[in-house]
């Protein structure tokens, strides 16, 4: 397959000014030595015409992130005959980026489209961590027929295996209907509010510390941020916070993509959702670049961690927890509920905050204690 049978090359623009992403961008054919890929999306909607183009131009303007990534612009995805066509085409160009183990940043698309990105990594056959930002989650209750299927509603209810874990960041609860939130706890997938992010934005990066697919809807950031967002709402999250995000997603592990979602030229003012888009993807980047894969997986690995080991009277035994003497990130262990009572359990290493030590330390159990280990149960061993 040749890029230039999906893609139209970018749009040839004025020489950029030294030291700027722009300058420093590799041209479609050298896609195969880049580190990232970066493409425009099919734009549906009327008023989404030219998103990827927009938001590609802010972008190459900012100053080159920090390190030696290696960036390439594959240019914009030739719209099909209609939105299935465009979702397969774009299902096909990712899963052919995933395989060749590029990480991905899909921009000017609408969240409909991240079906397709789902289906890419699907068809890797290995577990999927999906993590979306947006103020509301677009489940249905079971008997509650969609006039028109959300992209959250079709992952959780497509027929694979490969989806791990959920996350939504950034609900809002005037937009996430009680069953919603139970059906998605149901799964023992995880939502959190704005206004816990908000007190708290730290707690996001464990979610994100091993997520796969990453989705940023601007639907997520306030009118005052982002005015030309596809439906703008007077609250959300701040630029600052949404950056911060898209930082803890470059910083992750193995964060494979990061989609910037729901933007509309034709509502923005002077570009400035335009620009934030652009800066979104630039603090990816710089997480990015300065990724480190610190994972305890082994024994020799955990003895350079600080070990906590907090005995639960509430019947669970004890829980080992790890934190990093450096980055300060903090794992616990969870069981396999199939290997509890046997001579010696077994564990997944899952990541954490300082907050569940300190919950477990109340003889409680950290709420993300049981996500995990109820996740577990569904699917043990996998």
């Amino acid at each position: 397959m040749e890029w230039h049978t999906l893609f139209e090359p970018p749009e040839a623009a004025a020489p950029a000014a030294a030291g700027t992403l722009g300058a420093s961008v590799l041209p479609p054919e050298d896609w195969e030595s880049a580190d990232v890929i970066l493409y425009g999306c099919p734009e549906q909607e009327a008023e989404a015409a030219g998103a990827g183009e927009a938001i590609r131009r802010c972008l190459m303007a900012l100053a080159a992130p920090a390190g030696e990534l290696k960036i390439c612009d594959l240019g914009s995805m030739r719209p099909g005959s209609s939105p299935e066509a465009d979702e397969e085409r774009l299902a096909l160009a990712a899963a052919r980026l995933a395989a060749a183990g590029k990480i991905q940043l899909p921009i000017g698309g609408s969240s409909a489209q991240l079906f397709g990105l789902f289906l890419a990594f699907e068809d890797l056959g290995q577990p999927l961590d999906y993590v979306h930002a947006d103020r509301s989650l677009g489940l249905y209750p079971p008997g509650e027929a969609p006039a028109r299927e959300t992209v959250n509603h079709r992952i959780l209810h497509y027929g694979g295996r490969s989806l791990q874990g959920f996350t939504q960041l950034g609900c809002q609860r005037y937009f996430a209907p009680e069953a919603q939130l139970q059906l998605l706890r149901g799964r023992h997938f995880a939502a959190l509010r704005y206004g816990e992010l908000a007190a708290h934005p730290e707690s996001a990066e464990a979610w994100l510390r091993m997520a796969d697919l990453c989705a940023i809807s601007l639907r997520s950031v306030r009118f005052g941020d982002a005015p030309g967002s596809a439906g703008p709402a007077p609250a959300g999250f701040t630029a600052a916070e949404i950056c911060r995000i898209a930082r803890y997603a470059g910083l992750g592990f193995q964060c494979r993509c990061l989609m910037v979602a729901d933007y509309w030229p034709a509502a923005d003012l002077r570009e400035q959702t335009a620009l934030l888009s652009a800066m979104i993807l630039w603090h990816f980047l710089e997480g990015l670049a300065i990724r480190q894969p610190e994972f305890p997986g082994t024994e020799a690995e955990r003895s350079r961690y600080r070990r906590y080991s907090v005995h639960l009277r509430a019947g669970t035994g004890s829980i080992e927890f790890f934190e990093h003497p450096i980055s300060g990130r903090w794992w616990m262990e969870v069981p396999w509920p199939d290997t509890l009572g046997g001579p010696a359990p077994a564990f997944r290493l899952v990541p954490c905050t300082q907050e569940d030590c300190l919950t477990a330390q109340q003889d409680e159990i950290p709420e993300r204690w049981w996500l995990y280990f109820n996740r577990m149960q569904q699917s043990p061993g996998t």
